[in-house]
């Protein structure tokens, strides 16, 4: 599970980062991110314990870059570092512009893609859900949508599956309240 203090946790690069140089998954993350914020991003690696990016110029530390870039690049190492298996995100929104949350949304649905990996994302926010959808049709991937809703101890859970999903929300309807429309 990725969770939004996970943006700040450099434990994630120093124990990561060499296995995905074995067999080069951190050009997927490299691409990713450069591709994520328009950056010209030749490389990235930890030099002298600090996590750097290079660009065609210069280098600059991980630490110096926003909340956003930070969190999707320890994501996605996270993501690429596993492989057939389950990933989760919590509330991938929290650190992305959203400008930045389409392109996030399909990286990491083209690497969920890649490494074979079914994503669980949890969110309260319609631009996150919506980012994912349209990056899951993009990448050819299911998906759907629960909407759950706890009452007195007990959990009801809806299923939406995507295309159920945008053409509610294109309507007006919102899948986070699917109660009110019943």
């Amino acid at each position: 599970t990725f969770r939004p203090s996970d943006a700040r946790n450099p434990d994630i690069e120093k124990r990561l980062w060499k296995e995905l140089l074995r067999d080069r998954r951190d050009k997927h993350v490299t691409v990713a991110l450069a591709t994520i914020f328009g950056m010209t991003l030749e490389n990235a690696q930890p030099i002298e314990g600090r996590f750097m990016l290079q660009f065609p110029d210069h280098s600059v530390s991980l630490d110096a870059q926003g909340d956003g870039a930070r969190a999707a690049l320890r994501s996605l190492i996270a993501l690429a570092a596993i492989q057939e298996t389950s990933f989760s995100l919590e509330e991938p929104e929290c650190h992305q512009h959203p400008e930045s949350l389409d392109r996030y949304a399909s990286a990491i649905c083209k690497l969920t893609s890649l490494r074979k990996v079914q994503l669980f994302i949890s969110s309260h926010s319609l631009e996150c859900v919506g980012a994912f959808l349209r990056a899951a049709k993009r990448h050819r991937l299911d998906a759907s949508v629960f909407n759950l809703r706890l009452t007195e101890g007990l959990l009801d859970a809806r299923r939406l599956d995507s295309k159920a999903a945008r053409t509610l929300a294109s309507s007006g309807v919102d899948v986070r309240t699917l109660e009110s429309y019943v």
